[in-house]
């Protein structure tokens, strides 16, 4: 079928369905390919290295942390500027005075996150300890160590330096250039060479560029490009809100959730200038920082601004964005027995239906049953299908958010509006509403069958052509089963 019947079918519907919310999707053309690590995870450097934090060979992790699989695992966050690897400071670095206590990280422990890497299918990126320095430069021995001692027994770990550079001198009382920063990611791309010639070194994981990081990042590509060294990819950290302050409301407000493409915008404009063609990574992610919202970041309600960032970076090709974190703090996706939050699950459906193939998709009206419609209350994003889903190459999944106070209804038009539907429909499960700790897929109650088992999901068939409703503030999965679509082929 061309693709001018096509438009002369949707056009028709346009004209027929004028009260119901229609999306067209290009099926032709794929916009990019973001491969199989966008949504990827991470755990705090100095959880990681605590022997009584986590047992890194319980069955139940292992089974859970393959349900994420393929992913990154960054081991970082703020504590990675206090590790130490096996003891062997030399004696040359002077350690600063901080107001952390610096940690060890030892061979035993380094070797047990790498294997539960490799068992889960995750490929580790780690953070280095960018505050043992020798004068204003970085100094590398303790760091090298870690090279000497993994480069025959783990040669696929990519490398970070330092987290959230540009508060050091508010938070930590510490003082880093963006220039001495990027001198010293130089350094670290030399040093690392020798080990580990493959892999990547991505930096600076500056903060949200409305905070003070759009001059810091700005400065620290700049001086990068002047001394001709270029990093793999330009990482930096996104919240919406701050975790103390943030409120219900915050979680299903269309304007902040528009927050992540004016801060994209920024990122864009800084990369563009002083490192263009570069990859933009989201080093770390989630909904409030601080360690999240109590009783907020932890529920239900926090999958809108979990779904939504990850269709609006697959829209700017972002390769790699890493939710923090797997473990601890309000925003985790497992709480500290290791039974999955909302968002695991549907982190698990994202993982299972979405293919690394961005479709684009336009949301044509804005009518729903009663309320407000100004096109940002009803979103949708397009994928091909993952391969692991067991369906046909060539079918389509749609994220759907509605975030109306009443129910939404929406068709695909076109030639993907003529298959039948699959729908995976996330709601809150039992008491609480949108601060329901567990979730349901199309009725039934999402839960492990046991440590050692995840879950069958299954999709509640829609007819072709059937109408497809969503209740108020729900979002979910719609796969579209019977095309071939040129784009996913």
């Amino acid at each position: 079928m061309s693709r001018t019947i096509r438009l002369l079918q949707w056009l028709t519907m346009c004209i027929i369905a004028v009260s119901t919310e229609l999306i067209y999707i290009d099926d032709e053309h794929y916009m990019y390919d973001v491969g199989d690590r966008l949504l990827s995870i991470g755990l705090e450097s100095q959880y990681v290295a605590d022997p009584t934090r986590f047992d890194f060979r319980s069955t139940k992790l292992l089974q859970l942390a393959k349900g994420l699989a393929p992913a990154y695992l960054r081991i970082g966050g703020t504590s990675c500027d206090f590790l130490l690897f096996n003891e062997s400071l030399s004696k040359d670095v002077t350690l600063p005075t901080l107001p952390r206590s610096n940690y060890t990280l030892s061979e035993k422990r380094f070797d047990d996150i790498n294997n539960f890497a490799a068992q889960s299918g995750l490929r580790l990126l780690f953070d280095l300890n960018v505050f043992l320095r020798k004068g204003p430069a970085w100094d590398p021995t303790n760091s090298q160590e870690i090279f000497t001692y993994a480069k025959n027994k783990y040669p696929n770990i990519d490398w970070q330096l330092g987290n959230e550079p540009d508060l050091y001198r508010v938070s930590l009382n510490m003082d880093i250039s963006a220039e001495h920063l990027a001198h010293d990611f130089e350094t670290l791309s030399h040093t690392r060479s020798k080990s580990f010639p493959s892999s990547l070194v991505v930096g600076p994981d500056t903060t949200n560029p409305s905070f003070l990081s759009s001059s810091y990042m700005a400065s620290f590509l700049k001086t990068l490009h002047s001394d001709n060294t270029r990093i793999d990819a330009v990482t930096w950290h996104h919240y919406y809100t701050n975790g103390k302050t943030a409120k219900l409301a915050d979680f299903t407000d269309p304007e902040l959730l528009d927050n992540l493409q004016r801060e994209i915008d920024v990122v864009e404009d800084i990369v563009s200038r002083y490192a263009p063609n570069t990859t933009v990574w989201l080093g770390e992610t989630s909904s409030a920082y601080g360690g999240g919202a109590p009783g907020i970041s932890d529920r239900y309600v926090a999958g809108f601004m979990w779904l939504d960032k990850l269709g609006i970076l697959a829209r700017h090709n972002y390769k790699v964005a890493i939710r923090w974190s797997l473990i601890v703090s309000n925003y985790a996706l497992l709480d500290p027995d290791l039974n999955p939050n909302p968002d695991y699950w549907t982190s698990y459906l994202y993982k299972t239906l979405v293919g690394g193939r961005v479709l684009g998709v336009t949301n044509i009206s804005a009518s729903t049953s009663g309320n407000e419609s100004d096109g940002k209350h009803f979103r949708v994003y397009a994928h091909c299908t993952n391969k692991r889903s067991g369906y046909n190459t060539g079918s389509v999944v749609v994220i759907a958010l509605n975030l109306n106070n009443g129910a939404a209804t929406w068709k695909a038009a076109g030639y993907v509006g003529s298959s039948s539907v699959d729908q995976y429909l996330i709601t809150s499960y039992g008491s609480g509403g949108l601060l329901s700790k567990n979730v349901a897929v199309n009725g039934h109650h999402v839960q492990m069958l046991n440590d050692e088992t995840l879950p069958i999901i299954k999709a509640l068939n829609i007819p072709r052509g059937t109408l497809i409703n969503m209740p108020a503030k729900t979002y979910g999965f719609y796969v579209f089963p019977d095309i071939q679509a040129n784009a996913c082929k």
